[in-house]
């Protein structure tokens, strides 16, 4: 917003606590009336008629304040603000002197009200203008007190006895000058309080332009909400991804029903309160004309000192060219692993061939260099492999072919088969069913079988000689449940977060192995859950071995198993 705006906003909503401020002064005091007069000891020369007739202007006057300061401020001038906090307190005045007047005059207690418009001046204005007021309050109380001496205006007593007050010289220029010095003490007060008060509201101001120019500086979208869903701020960025041009537009008004349908999604995710973990982060498609917008919408929560949230912080970023970079990858990866395979595989059975002497007798030292050949060929082999099925989940053309299967028949062939590399390893398995007849899952098996391959092969080659690794088959909360232990070489605490990532492999990892495409868990977690399933792990860091868990539940028609 402009400062002219800022201003505007600032005036409005401090002209709306004043109003709010006077109906509860107003209620008060004719309250405190009314209570005086069923009471008995009521102010003499308050009479109902009086009483009922300050009530009825101070609420007609205020509720007027009221409708005017509710117009949209596109609609009412600075300058215009400026003078009608004059008049509020100007009206102030006139109707406390008017009370204090018909509760006594001289004799009155009800000079203490000329506190609230005090305050206003202190709020609104600066320290000259509460000067200005210091001297018109001062001017108004004892030309009051002067008319009513002198009788050009009737005393009216406050009490029903002669309180030997009024007509008494001394006494009244007593009270008088008492008064007159309380008012211009309290407004040496005000000074300070609004100085006080400049001043914070100038280093607040000041940081917040940093803060502001911070975030108008980010290509990313900001907007901040606060914890009932109204719009705080938008920078620029987020202008733009939201089609606001108009920079008029009243920061609190973004709702749904002023944007186009396939807005709608964005919207919700940026006035959305999360509750949950998923929801702090949210990817959106936006159709917008003839293409695909693809949106990513983070939420950070903003906390006081004790720990509350009290604003939330909604990161934007158009992730559009992420996302076919992306797409342009994968399918680059494809066509190449797809041209790739062909002629690895003719090598595949050429090294075969030559090393099983089809094509001749040969020494050692040839027989050596093709069994090499041979294995490395298949390394690369396994690596396109990989590439294509990570390129098929992330196309979405991975074809799964379902079926009611028991998994322990699954783990029983996985199992078996890594026997001979365990044995080669000199790594014991220990394969513990806890429970017989287990139900069956709706499964893809040849999917999940590639899964518990890739783990169990993973906790063999990464365990020491003379290791065991540990293959749990349970039954547990309707879900089939299983866990891989090896004690070998650990996942470190800050690569933890990172391990289902694609291409990535641990650091302590590449060292113990040089070869691995880093993509063997990243399939693992997209083909489970696919199953609707779940992976994680636990390792204490380092050299602490780890232990992956996999649930999978069963078909529905065994829920009550």
């Amino acid at each position: 917003m402009k400062m002219e705006e800022e201003q505007k906003y600032k005036f409005i909503k401090s002209n709306q606590g004043i109003i709010i401020a006077r109906w509860i002064l107003i209620l008060g005091l004719g309250f405190v009336g009314i209570v005086q007069r069923i009471t008995g000891i009521n102010v003499s020369s308050l009479s109902p008629v009086r009483l009922s007739l300050l009530v009825i202007i101070s609420v007609l006057y205020n509720l007027f304040f009221s409708l005017y300061i509710r117009r949209q401020p596109k609609n009412i001038r600075l300058t215009s603000l400026k003078i009608f906090g004059v008049i509020q307190v100007v009206v102030d005045l006139m109707m406390i002197t008017g009370l204090v007047y018909y509760t006594g005059g001289i004799e009155s207690v009800n000079f203490f009200v000329y506190l609230f418009p005090l305050l206003v001046v202190t709020i609104l204005f600066s320290s000259v203008e509460i000067v200005f007021f210091a001297f018109f309050v001062v001017m108004l109380y004892t030309g009051l007190i002067a008319l009513e001496y002198n009788r050009i205006i009737p005393h009216l007593s406050r009490y029903q006895h002669d309180a030997g007050i009024f007509g008494n010289i001394a006494d009244t220029l007593l009270n008088t000058m008492t008064i007159d010095l309380l008012i211009l003490i309290l407004s040496v007060l005000a000074i300070v309080v609004n100085r006080l008060l400049h001043e914070r509201e100038l280093q607040l101001t000041i940081e917040r332009d940093k803060v502001r120019s911070i975030l108008n500086s980010l290509i990313e979208g900001i907007v901040m909400i606060d914890v009932d869903s109204n719009i705080l701020s938008i920078n620029p960025p987020a202008r733009a991804m939201l089609r606001i041009y108009d920079d008029r537009q009243k920061i609190g008004s973004l709702f749904k029903k002023n944007f186009p349908t396939s807005f709608q999604p964005l919207i919700e995710a940026i006035l959305l309160q999360p509750k949950k973990q998923k929801e702090l982060s949210q990817e959106l498609i936006i159709e917008d004309l003839d293409s695909k917008i693809y949106m990513q919408v983070d939420a950070i929560p903003i906390k006081n000192s004790v720990d509350q949230i009290i604003s939330w912080v909604k990161v934007l970023r158009d992730i559009t060219q992420d996302k076919e970079l992306d797409q342009m990858k994968s399918e680059f990866i494809s066509v190449a692993a797809h041209q790739l395979r062909t002629p690895l595989s003719g090598l595949k059975w050429f090294f075969k061939l030559m090393a099983d002497g089809d094509t001749g007798k040969l020494n050692a030292k040839q027989q050596e260099l093709l069994d090499q050949a041979y294995v490395k060929n298949n390394q690369v082999i396994e690596i396109i492999n990989d590439l294509l099925d990570v390129s098929e989940l992330e196309e979405g053309k991975a074809q799964y072919q379902f079926k009611e299967e028991k998994l322990g028949n699954i783990l029983d062939t996985v199992v078996a088969k890594s026997k001979i590399d365990a044995k080669q390893k000199k790594v014991k398995i220990d394969y513990q069913k806890r429970k017989q007849n287990i139900p069956p899952v709706n499964m893809d098996k040849l999917k999940l079988t590639m899964v518990f391959q890739n783990i169990l092969d993973n906790a063999i080659k990464y365990s020491p000689p003379k290791a065991t690794v540990k293959v749990v088959f349970d039954f547990q909360n309707n879900q089939n449940f299983v866990s891989i232990t090896d004690a070998g070489i650990g996942i470190s605490k800050e690569e933890q977060q990172k391990i289902f990532s694609k291409f990535f492999r641990a650091s302590n990892a590449k060292e113990a192995e040089s070869n691995g495409s880093g993509l063997g868990l990243y399939i693992a977690r997209n083909i489970v859950k696919k199953h609707h399933g779940q992976i994680w792990f636990k390792s204490s860091g380092k050299n602490q071995g780890t232990v992956f868990y996999i649930t999978l539940p069963v078909s529905q028609r065994f829920l009550s198993w």
